[in-house]
């Protein structure tokens, strides 16, 4: 008998969410395979609805790393227009980040900042980087309107957002913020 490894069955971030009798967790900006970051989901159906009319308005900004020879002193200076499938894609910001990890930068790992002001493009973040002879190798969403995610929110974990935050998903959605009463 030959010795065989146990197979590691990972969770999905899914299987991960509090249970909540009698409703059910949808994404609001759900990720291609391979990406990481900011994961929003909410119960609130009315709510996924409207953000996800309402994302041509919602400003997304992602982290991209991409490995460019001589690191962050040769990365190109990228526009802030794509032309992809006959529609020009606009980006807020396309900036090399100061942020890189340690000894990332010598590597050849760069990391660049890139604001849109809608959140329904994200395949134009990657297009952007392809476009320049650039591949991706991770690309992470760090926020989502007013949702950002910071440091202290746990890899991997589920966290509730602050009421600040919430009425800002809400305000987005053009929706009027439920009450804890009615929430319950």
């Amino acid at each position: 008998l030959a010795d065989h490894a146990p197979e590691i069955v990972e969770e999905s971030v899914e299987e991960r969410l509090p249970v909540h009798r009698g409703s059910r967790w949808v994404a609001i900006n759900p990720m291609h395979p391979g990406d990481s970051g900011l994961l929003l989901f909410t119960n609130d159906g009315a709510l996924a609805y409207a953000l996800t009319r309402q994302k041509k308005k919602i400003p997304t900004t992602y982290m991209v790393r991409v490995h460019v020879r001589g690191g962050a002193a040769a990365a190109p200076v990228l526009p802030t227009t794509l032309r992809l499938d006959n529609q020009t894609i606009d980006f807020t910001e396309v900036t090399v980040s100061s942020n890189a990890l340690e000894g990332e930068s010598e590597s050849g790992n760069v990391w660049y900042k890139v604001v849109m002001p809608r959140a329904d493009k994200r395949a134009a973040v990657r297009a952007l980087f392809v476009s320049h002879g650039l591949t991706v190798s991770r690309m992470m969403q760090v926020a989502f309107g007013d949702v950002m995610l910071t440091k202290e929110m746990p890899r991997a974990r589920a966290v509730t957002l602050k009421p600040a935050q919430m009425e800002s998903l809400y305000a987005l959605a053009q929706l009027t913020t439920p009450t804890a009463a009615t929430r319950e």
